[in-house]
């Protein structure tokens, strides 16, 4: 019988496998939130870099989405962008603390040279590494209309619109046989969507040692 398909896996060296994790010799964009490290400790030197054969993605087995090669720096560079992104959103909101939380985490992850795609898809557990790049793209396209849309503020026109939903019946948050205390009285007031953050001593000491390093980095990027 004649081979109809054929599929050719290219074959790397060790030495070549090094350069494509190389982003401007060592570490990350200037700024950026995340650094190349192995299991915490951070890269400084090439020869610093795993030393193992890297494996590679023939399919992602879904209809309409390729495998990205270079995923990891695609998926650094979002998770960057996403950062930057959404600190147009006022700080207090929640939408804005459960973006910074994700991409932040799918960052530190990805940014660990020793984790290969099937570790960095099993230990985020959100899909698989190209979609962690889709899910990023479209969170770039959410955060403007978030900030336009403003959806976190109570304001006096939601506060019209739940009362008379409350007067007619038609809120459905509620049991219909609800049973209210004696003398309650339900009030609809409005909000500005922003949570009073109050940071420990020990968050605001990371927090500046964090900035501090960012700042070293970008320092030492510029001097090289």
């Amino acid at each position: 019988m004649k081979k109809l398909f054929q599929f050719v896996v290219p074959k790397f060296s060790q030495q070549q496998s090094l350069t494509i994790f190389s982003i401007r010799k060592v570490g990350t964009i200037p700024g950026s939130h995340f650094r190349f490290h192995r299991n915490g400790k951070p890269i400084e030197k090439p020869e610093d870099f795993p030393q193992r054969p890297p494996r590679y993605k023939i399919t992602t087995g879904l209809v309409g989405v390729p495998v990205q090669k270079r995923w990891r720096e695609m998926l650094l560079k979002l998770c960057d962008d996403v950062l930057n992104a959404v600190k147009e959103i006022p700080e207090g909101v929640y939408y804005r603390h459960v973006v910074e939380n994700n991409f932040r985490y799918f960052g530190e992850v990805a940014s660990n040279l020793e984790l290969d795609y099937e570790e960095v898809e099993d230990e985020i557990n959100r899909g698989q590494v190209e979609e962690l790049i889709m899910m990023a793209e479209d969170e770039l396209l959410l955060i403007p209309k978030m900030k336009e849309w403003q959806p976190w503020i109570v304001d006096e026109e939601s506060v019209q619109l739940e009362k008379e939903q409350v007067e007619n019946g038609d809120d459905f948050s509620t049991p219909m046989n609800m049973k209210y205390p004696e003398g309650y009285v339900r009030e609809f007031l409005t909000w500005s969507g922003r949570y009073n953050v109050i940071y420990s001593e020990e968050e605001i000491a990371k927090m500046k040692e964090e900035e501090e390093k960012k700042k070293q980095q970008a320092e030492k990027q510029e001097t090289k």
